[in-house]
């Protein structure tokens, strides 16, 4: 999960400490009702690990802790989820030129959160040996729905036409559209040199 450090602070992660991994997907379908961008793939991942949270729920999975065999691997699950919520978090906190700019780099990381979250699902449920059919089911259904994530049309129109700009047409009308839709209440200038300002901070931490 190294790669994924610029996603936040340690101290957000540590924040999320302390929380089951119910509680967790709780925390990122709730974060993931009210992101700027990416909205589809932050709701195709929230629906997604909803899915697991009613699994989880039917395991009891705060009693499986009790057991030592299963606590690495339940840490380990839940770590992801901590990384998931930063991503789906970073969606709404994060600089809109920013993330703009990486669109396809965060479609990579939603792919790659939901990999890594099921496999680890996967291995809680190959330890506890459950041979539910009911519970069976459920996983089957959990891997077959393997979301398509992808880079918003909408926000890729933008970036086409501040990297590859058409003659016919004024980015900065494109741009103004945008952010007055982010920021309804400031004036253009300002609410380009807020996410100036954002953008700075990304740079900053990149």
């Amino acid at each position: 999960m190294a790669s994924w450090d610029n996603l936040g602070e340690l101290s957000n992660i540590a924040q999320l400490t302390g929380l089951d991994a119910v509680k967790l997907i709780s925390l990122i379908v709730r974060a993931a009702s009210t992101t700027r961008l990416h909205k589809r793939n932050c709701r195709r991942f929230a629906q997604h690990l909803k899915l697991i949270g009613g699994l989880l729920e039917q395991l009891h999975v705060s009693e499986l802790r009790k057991y030592l065999e299963m606590r690495e691997p339940l840490e380990q699950l839940e770590d992801a989820l901590r990384w998931g919520y930063l991503l789906v978090n970073s969606c709404q906190d994060r600089s809109y030129l920013y993330l703009l700019a990486m669109g396809w780099n965060i479609v990579y990381q939603f792919r790659k959160a939901q990999s890594e979250i099921d496999n680890y699902l996967r291995l809680v449920l190959l330890i506890t040996l459950v041979d539910n059919a009911r519970i069976r089911d459920r996983l089957e259904y959990i891997e077959r729905d393997q979301c398509e994530y992808s880079f918003d049309e909408e926000d890729k129109k933008v970036q086409d036409a501040l990297l590859n700009p058409d003659p016919c047409t004024n980015p900065t009308i494109v741009l103004k559209k945008t952010l007055s839709c982010l920021y309804p209440n400031l004036p253009f200038n300002e609410a380009l040199q807020k996410e100036s300002e954002k953008l700075q901070v990304e740079l900053e931490r990149s």
